[in-house]
């Protein structure tokens, strides 16, 4: 008798019009086409200008800090360009400041996430 019960349909997998919810939902959040017609923003020379400023004031800032969790690939990426670097910077000096440049050039966009 469990076989007899009705099933019930997933209105996201319903077609309405040829398309399923989820697919016409799919097309309205996608993306890619609106990447495609609004030209991409070019990266500001004030960007590397930026970093560097921040390079200066997080370099020799005393005290602990706090911990923030990366992926062990972004550490080593991180690690790599301190240790090619000309002068000695510190890991987190680095970080700070790379951090900080992101965040004072993409201010806007990241209040609207």
């Amino acid at each position: 008798m469990a076989n007899d019960k009705k099933k019930t349909n997933n209105p996201l997998m319903a077609k309405v019009s040829g398309k399923s919810l989820a697919e016409m939902v799919a097309e309205v959040t996608n993306d890619s086409v609106e990447e495609q017609a609004t030209p991409k923003a070019k990266p500001t020379v004030n960007g590397f200008k930026v970093f560097k400023d921040n390079l200066e004031i997080y370099t020799g800032v005393k005290g602990q800090g706090l911990a923030i969790w990366v992926p062990s690939e972004v550490k080593k990426q991180v690690e790599l360009l301190c240790a090619k670097a000309k002068t000695n910077i510190p890991i987190r000096s680095m970080a700070a400041a790379m951090i900080m440049a992101f965040i004072e050039e993409h201010r806007r966009e990241l209040s609207s996430l």
